[in-house]
């Protein structure tokens, strides 16, 4: 019999090879890499890694599908910033008095933070993951670029009261009501941007809300059947006091 391909698992065979088996063995117990849980943490790592490659091809392709999508989110993330990023989320799950925390071993390779955050505080793992993406949109240039009228080029300063006002004037502008009012989400962060003397500190503001229900075709059991859905919508601003200017990603 033909060895079935794993091609359509690449990302999650590459992340296998990148974490450590007690690492793996936590991210088991994700729902979507459950099926990770087969493995010996008895035997070596390279065996361990290995024996978990060969079960791929008897998993489910759908499951194979989202984990393998699933693994990008983890290893995008440990190629930027990696520690920066690892840095911030510490401090999110330390200000939040984590009930974990101390599981957290701040001098583990950078994969099994990553994995321990992932499996351990999804919520702040989507925030690390949302730097990352939009430092990597903007950082291609993907923006339009707006100056501020009248801008004297002052700092942008964060606070509670600026982030109720801004997510009360968001939820009124798109209309949401008030389930998706209450599902609307608004993360600020700074990061240097440039080398050198041409360093500077941008601050970034990203907004995710729930569109409107939409439908689409889909084949179950053989048939036509209609999948409802809610897709998921985001902004993202960006603050060059600098340049005086606001881009919008």
């Amino acid at each position: 019999m033909a060895k079935k391909s794993l091609k359509n698992s690449k990302h999650l065979v590459e992340l296998i090879g990148a974490a450590t088996p007690r690492a793996i063995a936590l991210l088991s117990t994700v729902d979507k890499f459950a099926f990770l849980g087969v493995l010996d943490t008895s035997q070596s790592a390279d065996v361990v890694r290995s024996a978990l490659i060969d079960t791929l091809p008897s998993v489910r392709p759908e499951a194979i599908a989202i984990a393998d999508e699933e693994a990008v989110r983890l290893l995008q993330l440990a190629r930027f910033r990696t520690e920066e990023m690892l840095e911030h989320a510490y401090a999110a799950i330390e200000f939040e008095g984590h009930a974990e925390l101390d599981s957290f071993d701040r001098n583990a390779d950078a994969m099994t933070r990553l994995i321990w955050v992932r499996a351990k505080a999804p919520q702040i793992f989507d925030r690390i993951e949302t730097i990352y993406l939009t430092h990597h949109f903007h950082g291609h240039k993907k923006f339009l670029g707006f100056s501020v009228r009248d801008g004297d080029g002052r700092d942008f300063v964060w606070t509670d009261e600026v982030a109720q006002k801004l997510h009360e004037g968001v939820a009124e502008i798109l209309d949401l009501d008030a389930e998706a009012k209450a599902s609307c989400e608004i993360i600020h962060f700074e990061m240097e941007d440039g080398d050198g003397t041409g360093k500077r500190r941008l601050h970034y503001l990203v907004v995710y809300h729930p569109g409107k229900m939409r439908t689409l075709r889909q084949m179950k059991d053989r048939r036509r059947d209609l999948l409802l859905y809610i897709p998921a919508l985001e902004a993202t601003l960006v603050y060059d006091p600098a340049e005086n200017q606001v881009h919008v990603c």
